[in-house]
């Protein structure tokens, strides 16, 4: 049996590999380009229901907000309300978007995120007797869990 143990991240130590929210390190271009290559081919190793779509960009905001915070060198973030222009210099990608507007984006919230490693959006609520709900997810390297057995 598998089980997750889920907690609030806390930052580390300054110099620990704790001490920022997400990694960026000399394989962070390659793990990119691998994860692009398998939603290429795989797309439904990127899954969402349509009432997670708050929870996608709650968490697109986290993940952009951290990597220009905790990366400036490499990521930029600017926001005029709810018109934002990401600049990823790593991936030289540069995107203007109006936050919470879909039409707006060159891809889905959860893979315009570009951050590395699985990663799961589930609310609390009932469901399979427990209390956490399936909601979404990207996966694109080996796993101990099934994202077509949360969206079921």
């Amino acid at each position: 049996m598998y089980s997750v143990n889920i907690e609030p991240h806390l930052p580390g130590p300054k110099g620990s590999v704790t001490e920022f929210a997400f990694d960026v390190d000399e394989h962070y271009v390659a793990e990119c380009r691998e994860r692009a290559i398998v939603l290429a081919a795989e797309p439904l190793r990127f899954q969402a229901l349509p009432h997670m779509m708050s929870a996608q960009w709650d968490s697109l905001e986290l993940l952009l907000d951290s990597l220009a915070r905790d990366y400036p060198a490499h990521f930029s973030l600017t926001k005029q309300g709810n018109r934002w222009q990401w600049i990823n210099r790593p991936l030289g990608l540069t995107h203007s978007f109006i936050f919470g507007d879909v039409d707006t984006l060159p891809q889905p919230t959860a893979r315009l995120r570009r951050a590395t490693g699985a990663r799961r959006l589930r609310r609390h609520g009932p469901a399979r007797g427990r209390t956490v709900d399936r909601g979404g997810g990207v996966v694109t390297t080996q796993a101990d869990w099934s994202l077509d057995f949360d969206m079921a």
